[in-house]
């Protein structure tokens, strides 16, 4: 590991003169890289093989060993990680499949409180199978952590898409580069996200919103991203009501700006209705869903208002304060710097039309849950994708490899002990704690 960091130290410190060379090299295939020795390595000790490797490791090694710790977490955990996986998501279509009584289900199914869309997903996943084969939990769960596996590759790869996208120079590569080795090194990410929750599919859908979002303002037929933006933000209030303040904070404060900037009143009005047309087509599919699963028309998301916001139900499994966002947060990812890096990242890029409206969306959605007493780390997870775009971003603004180069004790004291941490507890839980069952 200390070999890893020394080489990729040398290679950024060299960027200045090679940065074209290695970009290159990063991209082509092993068997057509030719690099000059005297132009590229000007250390002894830093080999040709060693620079390659390292140009590999950043671009492709991680990011498939990242893939195969989601699709080992799949095949190999059992249990949950919170309850309400199988109080919101297994109980319900259990129920569905005649295997439960409603008296077993739980409270919030009597409240009608819950919208059915992520439970239907299941049903219809594995509702054949029950029926002709019988229930077996095994296979079932097994079933659905894979199809959420493959969820999460597609996901993965739309992430990767939107971070090269937002590039403005085509050459800049290397904070792409850190940004997969941010995120394929949470340890939390790869068994969390195949999980049947609500935050983990909701993130997959903020996800998909957010590319078609920004793929709308350079796609030829902009109103139908706009169209499909809005089914994607539908689909993700509707599993988690709470990524409405994401989504709404991201467009209220997208749209100020263009309509600001842009004389063509029309074609935003135009592009707003397109939006608002997806929003509503998701919305009536997940109100006939509510109706087949509950058997009466119900509206879930006010209920779930009344009886978590206004009657307070939910503070009965916990209050927390303030500030435990901040403090727990910073435990939860191993980084100290995780909030002075997120506040630089929104400053930087503050006049940045992309970043500008990730930056709004994520203050909103943050500050509602810091009003809420009951508080819990899973509620962040849907911003967790968001929250690395919006760094990335800055990165690229900030020109990365020009400022590690400059300030390379920056890496020795924010990144190398965050990256080796990280790596060290992905890999022990991956092995041994997310195969305990909490049953």
């Amino acid at each position: 590991m200390q070999t890893f960091f020394s080489h990729l130290s040398r290679v950024v410190n060299t960027a200045r003169t090679n940065r074209n060379q290695l970009d290159r090299a990063a991209s082509l295939p092993l068997s057509t890289i030719e690099i000059d020795p005297k132009s590229c390595c000007h250390e002894k000790n830093l080999s040709i093989s060693s620079t390659l490797r390292v140009c590999v490791l950043q671009g492709r090694l991680l990011p498939v060993f990242w893939l195969a710790v989601c699709f080992y977490s799949a095949w190999s955990i059992f249990g949950f990680y919170h309850p309400d996986e199988y109080g919101q998501m297994n109980n319900f279509y259990l129920y569905k499949l005649n295997l439960l009584d409603a008296a077993q289900v739980p409270w919030e199914f009597h409240e009608k409180m819950r919208s059915w869309l992520q439970p239907a997903l299941y049903y219809s996943l594995i509702g054949s199978y029950v029926k002709h084969f019988g229930y077996d939990h095994v296979i079932v769960e097994r079933t659905i952590y894979l199809f959420n596996c493959g969820l999460v590759v597609v996901g993965f790869f739309i992430v990767l898409r939107l971070l090269q996208k937002l590039r403005d120079n085509p050459q800049e590569k290397k904070p792409l580069h850190a940004a997969t080795l941010y995120a394929t090194t949470l340890w939390f990410v790869p068994s969390y996200s195949i999980r049947h929750s609500s935050e983990a599919l909701s993130a997959l859908l903020v996800v998909s919103f957010i590319y078609f979002w920004h793929r709308a303002d350079t796609a030829v037929r902009q109103r139908l991203s706009f169209f499909v933006a809005g089914i994607f933000a539908g689909f993700a209030f509707w599993v988690r009501f709470q990524t409405g303040f994401f989504i709404a904070g991201m467009c209220l404060s997208s749209l100020a700006v263009l309509w600001r900037q842009n004389s063509d009143k029309k074609r935003i009005i135009k592009s707003i209705v397109s939006l608002l047309l997806g929003v509503v087509i998701s919305s009536i599919v997940a109100l006939l869903i509510d109706r087949w699963g509950y058997g009466v028309w119900v509206f879930s998301p006010w209920n779930y208002f009344v009886q978590n916001i206004l009657r307070d139900q939910a503070s009965q499994f916990g209050k927390e304060s303030w500030h435990f966002y901040f403090s727990q947060s910073t435990l939860f990812l191993i980084q100290p710097f995780l909030w002075p890096i997120l506040v630089w990242s929104a400053w930087r890029t503050r006049f940045d039309k992309i970043a500008l409206s990730l930056s709004c969306g994520i203050l909103l959605f943050l500050f509602i849950h810091i009003l809420i007493p009951h508080k819990e780390m899973r509620f962040l997870f849907p911003i967790l994708v968001p929250c690395i775009i919006l760094v990335t971003r800055a990165l690229y603004l900030f020109r990365l490899p020009e400022a590690i180069a400059k300030h390379s004790w920056a890496m020795h004291i924010l990144w190398k002990p965050w990256f080796v941490l990280n790596l060290l507890v992905l890999t022990g839980f991956t092995l041994f704690g997310c195969k305990r069952s909490r049953v």
